[in-house]
């Protein structure tokens, strides 16, 4: 449903711009046919809106009501340009009328009354807003763009109605295919928990609806504007906690629904791409609709953390979604759903992802210090001494002036990144100069103080100040290094 609804909105959104579009031409044909001035300044304003196509499509396109307005004066004038506008308008409103008998019958009074009210509002817009700027003497492109707003106001208006009572004909549509006549089968309101949840779908939550009840227009999503609640099948008098496994059971019949969304969707790109010429249409179905749920995502997350700025919107922003990738996943609306398995797969594949990612990176800077300083003489003087030393997995060793032979091994480099690499990195030392520096600092460094059992040492790192903390055993092994700022304040690790 969710693809056909978008494909309406599009319509929609189609058919209203070619109406307002609709609207312009006609009274920029108006000014050109009826109220053209000789003077060089109107020519050139006529000129530059109507081109010669426009004349020929225009005159030979009158409707019902344009035919039978006479032409005689400067009143009637007006009130033949309200027939043409009237037309397009009637054009537009009346193609959205619900004539299939199977929708209920309060659906389709709903939206034939809002189409009537319609009429009537933007009629009396119109014609009041097109005689202030005859008032006016406003040109040709004034007056179109006043008008063709007012008119696109009143056409949002509405959208909004038509695309709600669509709503509710289609939600109708698909529950009386799963009851199929079965009178045990009802349709539970599934509410969409966000921010600002409206008191009449919090009041609906959790609520079965026969069938029959679903016939009341009230019943029906969308309960308002921008309504993500939905109707879940389910088996009148069955309580909840006997159904638990019915997302598991599901899962076979929503992968199928799934792909044939998908398909659709495809095909709506491919012919869109094909017949539209539209390149992001024709990119969009190679790649899947990747672009098309990317960009949508953004956006959406913008729109919410622009409205609402918290650090969850924020935050969810930044992470492209993330934050909702894990609320869905650890809170999800249906546990075990196919929904669920597939934002906790999605979930589990980023967290891999990017540890591997951590992996490699650690795996590749061992690898750069590695190729340094090996001194295999070194680590045979610690071996005579008797103490442990891991050969192949040494970092970088050497002899100090007092005769001590301290090393640095992987183990003590990643105990020291994984929890102040950050650390080093907002004094502006590298991750690559870590074990360099820590050298550095107990060969040449000066000894300044004592954090705990850590001796800290100055240094000067690219001309600049800098102050080491560093713990090392009895026998030369390098246990911990964090950086220390010179007011002696403790970073935290």
């Amino acid at each position: 449903m969710m693809v056909e609804m978008d494909t309406f909105e599009k319509t929609l959104i189609r058919r209203t711009e070619q109406s307002v579009a609709a609207v312009k031409d006609a009274i920029v044909w108006f000014y050109a046919v009826f109220l053209f001035e000789p003077a060089e300044n109107n020519r050139l304003i006529v000129t530059d809106l109507v081109q010669p196509k426009h004349y020929a499509m225009l005159q030979n396109a009158g409707g019902p009501k344009e035919k039978a307005a006479l032409v005689r004066d400067a009143v009637v004038k007006l009130d033949y340009l309200s027939a043409k506008l009237e037309d397009i308008t009637d054009g537009y409103a009346n193609a959205l009328r619900i004539a299939d008998g199977n929708v209920p019958g309060n659906i389709r009074s709903a939206l034939g009354k809002e189409i009537d009210q319609f009429h009537r509002r933007v009629k009396a817009s119109l014609y009041r807003t097109m005689q202030d700027c005859f008032n006016r003497r406003s040109t040709a492109y004034e007056t179109a763009n006043r008008v063709s707003e007012t008119y696109a106001a009143e056409l949002v208006r509405l959208n909004l109605q038509a695309k709600a009572c669509y709503s509710k004909a289609a939600w109708y549509r698909i529950a009386e295919i799963c009851a199929d006549g079965r009178e045990d089968i009802g349709f539970r309101w599934k509410l969409t928990p966000s921010e600002g949840t409206c008191e009449l779908c919090a009041a609906r939550k959790d609520r079965v609806f026969s069938l029959s009840e679903l016939q009341n227009i009230d019943a029906l999503p969308p309960g308002h504007p921008n309504c993500r609640c939905e109707l879940i099948p389910t088996v009148i008098g069955t309580s909840e906690t006997e159904l638990w496994y019915d997302p598991l059971l599901r899962i076979p019949s929503d992968a199928g629904k799934l792909i044939h969304l998908f398909r659709a969707a495809q095909l709506e790109r491919f012919t869109k791409a094909i017949r539209e010429n539209d390149v992001r249409a024709g990119l969009d179905w190679l790649t899947l609709g990747t672009i098309e749920g990317l960009f949508g995502s953004l956006s959406a997350n913008a729109s919410a953390m622009l409205a609402e700025p918290s650090f969850y919107t924020i935050g969810n922003w930044a992470t492209m979604g993330f934050f909702d990738l894990a609320r869905d996943t650890f809170q999800p609306d249906e546990p075990l759903s196919l929904e669920h398995w597939l934002n906790s797969l999605a979930l589990a594949s980023i967290i891999a992802a990017n540890y591997q990612a951590y992996r490699k990176s650690l795996e590749q800077t061992f690898k750069v210090y590695k190729t340094r300083v090996q001194d295999s003489n070194l680590i045979d003087k610690v071996l005579e001494r008797g103490y442990k030393i891991s050969r192949e997995k040494v970092i970088s060793i050497m002899q100090l002036e007092d005769g001590r032979i301290i090393w640095l091994e992987e183990g003590g480099l990643k105990h020291i990144l994984e929890r102040h690499a950050s650390q080093f990195t907002d004094i502006n030392i590298a991750t690559s100069d870590i074990p360099s520096v820590i050298m550095q600092a107990l060969q040449v460094g000066d000894y300044v103080n004592m954090q705990g059992t850590r001796e800290i040492y100055r240094i000067f790192y690219k001309g600049k100040e800098r102050y080491i903390a560093i713990s090392v055993s009895n026998n030369g092994y390098i246990v911990g290094a964090n950086p220390r700022v010179k007011n002696n304040k403790i970073l935290k690790p």
